[in-house]
């Protein structure tokens, strides 16, 4: 017997969208980042002042956690960037209104028309 996929018991994965605090947390999360990158330069840099320097093995180490901080910055914000553009040019996204205000804007309309429709045929049928 095989499960059909979305039903319990299968390992078929769901991928749902970040919603906008998830987005603002991850952007919270890349500024964290950009201090942690600051803060590091800055000590790097006061270690390489030093007359006695930090041995060649503790300074790789320090390097690639920077490099890696480094990347993984960057990826959160192209994700970002491409959200935001993708948002631009009218992709659906969670935080659109705009055409359920569009929509609500063509139903109010056709209303009015009916009720127009109908006083008008009222009119003509029960004159008085």
């Amino acid at each position: 017997m095989s499960a059909r996929p979305g039903t319990p018991g299968t390992s078929e994965v769901t991928r749902v969208a970040p919603t906008l605090k998830d987005r603002l947390e991850k952007l919270n999360q890349v500024e964290q980042d950009i201090l942690k990158l600051l803060h590091g330069s800055h000590v790097y840099l006061s270690e390489l002042s030093k007359e006695k320097q930090l041995t060649k093995t503790r300074m790789e180490d320090l390097v690639n956690g920077f490099k890696t901080t480094l990347s993984t910055v960057e990826t959160e914000m192209s994700s970002q960037i491409e959200y935001l553009s993708n948002v631009c040019v009218g992709s659906a996204h969670e935080g659109s209104t705009f055409a359920g205000q569009e929509e609500l804007c063509m139903a109010i309309q056709n209303a009015d028309q009916m009720k127009n429709l109908l006083d008008e045929l009222h009119k003509s049928q029960f004159p008085s």
